[in-house]
């Protein structure tokens, strides 16, 4: 009985190990309820790794409204507070022909995950025609969406481990 006590002991605590150091990974975030003022939407997900600033995997198409086409995104530079998407099919950055998606977040992405607010002051698909895209054209708004993760809560697996440790050390009592 003590070996199979010692035995799920030490799984328990595996297993809380491996819930802290799975926030140490990048977290994919998805696109949720994202809506344009032209009736367009944005859809798909990407991977941020916080720890070195860096995004991944980046997969997000937009749907035509009235204002301008939709277009897949496949390329994003990373940034806790803001996120900056450019179009697969025109590829490097060209003026007046590469679309882009940006949106700021109303609080930075983390490796805890989670759901963040799209925010101001950046919010926009748009071609830009100026260097520095001082001149966007066919630009739409964003007027509500989020960014949201399936990460599991801290606090869940704390829970969880503390519930798996106690009714270990009742059922030790017990025998």
């Amino acid at each position: 009985m003590r070996r199979l006590v010692m035995a799920l002991a030490g799984s328990v605590g595996t297993l809380l190990l491996g819930a802290t150091t799975a926030y140490a990974t990048p977290i994919t975030w998805t696109l949720q309820n994202v809506v344009f003022d032209d009736g367009g939407i944005a859809t798909g997900s990407f991977t941020y790794d916080a720890d070195i600033d860096t995004l991944t995997s980046v997969a997000i198409t937009t749907t035509a409204g009235s204002v301008r086409g939709g277009n897949a995104y496949g390329v994003g530079t990373p940034n806790a507070s803001d996120t900056l998407f450019d179009a697969v099919d025109t590829f490097p950055v060209q003026l007046g022909i590469t679309p882009r998606l940006i949106f700021s977040l109303a609080t930075p992405m983390t490796n805890a995950g989670g759901t963040v607010a799209i925010g101001t002051p950046f919010r926009l698909e748009l071609t830009c025609a100026g260097a520095g895209c001082t001149v966007p054209s066919q630009q739409r708004l964003i007027v509500t969406g989020s960014i949201t993760t399936n990460a599991p809560e801290p606090t869940a697996m704390l829970l969880f481990g503390t519930a798996a440790a106690g009714l270990l050390a009742r059922r030790r009592r017990a025998s």
